[in-house]
């Protein structure tokens, strides 16, 4: 993770100005207006009036009526005639609506209808009348999905449609298998491709309590939890509708994600990255008041920083808090100001750490009494006193907890033989399962790593073997189809496991475990690698550079082939170091600042005698020493490998796995390549790039981190190899995640680990793969004294 509290460079300068996508800009003002509208939501999907693009708030309701009788007996009718003669064969005469208006439709209207030549088959209505239609094919399958669909806001539905799939659901409600729902629910809810594809867009449960929360005026601290990649990051966005934000973090790239999304979304923000004193914060354009412009641009070319009263949002690392601070509290009251300090349990899993007396310090000088601690891993309230203590002496505000557990995507986790990983599989000693299952009801963000098969399986079998107390017995659980959700399944398999007596648990039977395709070896560059479907792979280890080596000879990349590579990286290293030796006297010639130091590279220029004298460059110019440059810059060499050697490309498939659907691979640009052959890195990196892996690790040069977090935002890379450090630094779209054999994390960080996981498509394959036992035993069972908890309560005090 880098904690480097050190101003921005000029890439992250640069990566902040890139625009979101037109996806999450959707998302981002859904948050950013949900703050006066918790009931805010949008749905993309279409009704045939929405698509036709015609505005009905204009339209009377006898108009309407004539616009909806026009489109059923257009768009519809056929259809329905077709649905009408499936039930008729089966015997039940379906009743449906006689359309019938007196008005007509007007010319500019019909002129509308017939310009469309055909409707999209995306359309509202559409879905609706095909989950009917295929009622028959499977009875409890077609009616739940028509029963979630249905609940859906969709502007403009069709109002003959809706009597129609109303009348439907009430008729054949009794028809439906809530235990069959139940059983198959992982096909049913989970991947079913329908409910998320056309399912609405809303706050989550959590950001909706948060908002609602912060707006009495008492101050008050807020212990904010949630499980990660549910927007908990971007909620102070929507808070700053009503509070000035200062948003603090340890890991720099996180508020540089969030720095983005503010900019997107027009947000007038400021920097306090590695500040010794207020004078060191940077005002984005967006927040500067004075400022000069430049003369032929029109930009803005100097920003007077000292001017902050129109700043929304600053973003801090630690080390800056206390700057951005006072900062603020020179243009607002403190009461005005809100602290959002996300992930305040970085480092706290340490004994010792020099972030320690930087937290300390922060917490015992903050002059701002209302605060949000956000994390997926905080101390429970009961669990730091001390820090509950301490804040209501000074502010004497209000302490809440805003919770969520939410799993609407499950992550399987297996173990270091491939086999699921669940309460009821990790012990047969009744006790032992107990402690687990409580552990679990303690930190209920665990139910989205529950595999739903082998949970549904389970159930199946305590019922069909009467090891369910009756106050659990399936129909009395589930008494609607609007419980019948991913999540209440999950608790009702952990109260089945909580209630169950140690009689009927040693009936066993439910121990078989059955493991995951592949041999689940650390194969990921060869014959395990199709494995590592849809997405990213994230590699968690303390000992990066083994991985990565171990990484290149699984590849089995012949020797002449790795000869060949390194003579070219050798040729691009050579070009390289003339080409910062020119860079560096370019950089002389612009600035024509005061003599500089020797650098490390000029020692290398007067050692290698190359041959750039200097005053020839002062008599040539700068445009000369670019005419160079370009030269050299032509002699770097292309490097590349062969398909076969990289993970999941079409060839490396068909010789390891030829049976098997090729997982995810890499998509590295040309550029790419040729920009990290000239860093100043390990060999083995650049290998590693080549068939698709990026390193992250403190010892890798400040520009090749960059680039690997840009090909990891954009998911370029195959996999990356990470420290374990790095989990709360990596806030990327990752699919796949191992935990390495040599890990020894608390029970928070494992947690952390595992949180990087499933960032994306709800649709997607995950899983986290566990390399040792022992890891599993920390997670799942009751942990003593927490070295969070201990810390926390020592240094927030």
């Amino acid at each position: 993770m880098d904690l480097a509290q050190r101003r921005l460079t000029k890439f992250e300068w640069e990566s902040i100005e890139m625009p979101e996508s037109e996806k999450e800009m959707k998302i981002l003002k859904m948050i950013c207006n949900g703050y006066h509208d918790l009931n805010i939501h949008h749905n993309q999907t279409t009704s045939i009036l929405s698509f036709l693009k015609m505005d009905v708030s204009l339209l009377n309701a006898e108009y309407l009526n004539c616009i909806n009788v026009y489109i059923y007996n257009t768009y519809l009718t056929k259809k329905i005639d077709e649905i009408v003669k499936t039930f008729s064969k089966k015997g039940f005469v379906f009743k449906i609506p006689e359309p019938k208006t007196k008005m007509k439709i007007k010319k500019a209207d019909m002129i509308r209808f017939n310009s469309t030549k055909q409707l999209n088959s995306d359309i509202f209505e559409f879905l609706l009348l095909d989950e009917i239609a295929h009622f028959y094919k499977n009875k409890s399958f077609h009616y739940f999905t028509l029963f979630k669909l249905f609940q859906n806001n969709i502007k403009n539905l069709n109002s003959f449609v809706f009597d129609i799939v109303s009348y439907f659901l009430q008729t054949f409600e009794t028809e439906v298998s809530f235990k069959e729902i139940v059983y198959n629910c992982n096909e049913y809810i989970e991947k079913n491709e329908i409910l998320t594809k056309y399912s609405d867009v809303a706050l989550y449960d959590h950001q909706k309590q948060l908002f609602f929360s912060i707006q009495t005026p008492n101050p008050k601290l807020i212990f904010y939890i949630a499980p990660t990649g549910t927007g908990k990051t971007l909620s102070p966005i929507a808070i700053s509708n009503k509070f000035k934000v200062i948003f603090v973090c340890a890991a720099r790239h996180v508020g540089l994600s969030f720095a983005r999304a503010c900019i997107s979304m027009g947000k007038k923000i400021a920097f306090a990255f590695g500040c010794q004193t207020a004078d060191d914060i940077r005002l984005h354009y967006f927040a500067a008041k004075d400022y000069v412009k430049d003369r032929r641009s029109g930009g803005i070319y100097k920003v007077d920083n000292s001017v902050g009263d129109k700043v929304e949002i600053i973003i801090s690392d630690l080390q800056s808090y206390l700057s951005s601070m006072h900062y603020m509290i020179a243009f607002n009251s403190p009461d005005d100001i809100l602290l959002y300090w996300d992930e305040p349990t970085i480092s706290l899993d340490y004994p010792d750490h020099p972030l320690h007396a930087v937290i300390k310090k922060n917490w015992s000088e903050n002059l701002i009494p209302n605060i949000i601690l956000s994390s997926a891993t905080l101390p429970r309230p009961d669990e730091i006193g001390n820090t509950i203590d301490d804040y209501v002496t000074k502010f004497n505000g209000d302490v809440l907890t805003v919770e969520s557990y939410h799993c609407r995507k499950t992550i399987p986790l297996y173990d270091n033989v491939g086999s699921v990983v669940l309460p009821h599989l990790i012990t047969t000693d009744y006790h032992q399962m107990k402690d687990i299952v409580n552990n679990c009801f303690q930190h209920l963000t665990m139910l989205r790593y529950f595999e739903l098969t082998e949970v549904t399986n389970f159930i199946q079998y305590a019922i069909a073997n009467n090891v369910v107390s009756q106050q659990y017995i399936l129909e009395r659980y589930f008494t609607c189809l609007d419980e019948i959700t991913t999540k209440n399944i999950k608790m009702y398999y952990l109260n089945i496991l909580r209630e169950i007596t140690e009689d009927l648990w040693s009936i066993g039977g439910w121990e078989t475990r059955p493991k995951m395709e592949g041999e689940y070896a650390t194969l990921i560059t060869t014959k395990d690698s199709y494995t590592l479907t849809d997405g990213p792979t994230i590699f968690l280890t303390e000992n990066v550079e083994k991985i990565a080596k171990f990484c290149i000879q699984q590849a089995e990349i012949p020797q002449k082939t790795m000869d060949d590579i390194m003579k070219l990286i050798e040729i691009n290293n050579d070009v390289q170091e003339k080409i910062v030796i020119l860079e560096k006297r370019k950089e002389d010639l612009q600035t024509r600042g005061e003599p500089r130091e020797q650098t490390k590279s000029e020692d290398l220029e007067n050692s290698k005698q190359v041959n750039i004298k200097k005053d020839n460059e002062n008599a040539k110019g700068v445009p000369a020493i670019n005419r160079e440059l370009a030269m050299l810059q032509q002699l770097i060499k292309p490097v590349f490998l062969n398909n076969i050697f990289i993970p999941n490309k079409l060839e490396h498939a068909k010789k390891w796995a030829p049976t098997a659907n090729p997982g995810f691979t890499s998509d590295i640009d040309e550029l790419t390549i040729i920009r990290i052959m000239t860093l100043e890195v390990d060999y083995s990196w650049k290998v590693l790039l080549l068939i698709g892996v990026g390193v992250f690790s403190t010892q890798t040069n400040a520009d090749y981190t960059e680039i690997m977090k840009q090909l990891a935002s954009e998911q370029k890379l195959f996999l990356i190899i990470a420290h374990s450090d790095f989990i709360y630094g990596t806030n990327y779209q990752f699919c796949h995640g191992y935990l390495s054999k040599d890990l020894a994390m608390t029970q928070d960080k494992t947690m952390q680990a595992m949180g990087r996981i499933g960032r994306n498509g709800t649709n997607s394959t995950y899983s986290v793969r566990f390399r040792k036992i022992e890891q599993i035993h920390t997670l799942f069972y009751s942990a003593q004294d927490k070295p969070e908890v201990i810390n926390m309560n020592r240094l927030f005090c």
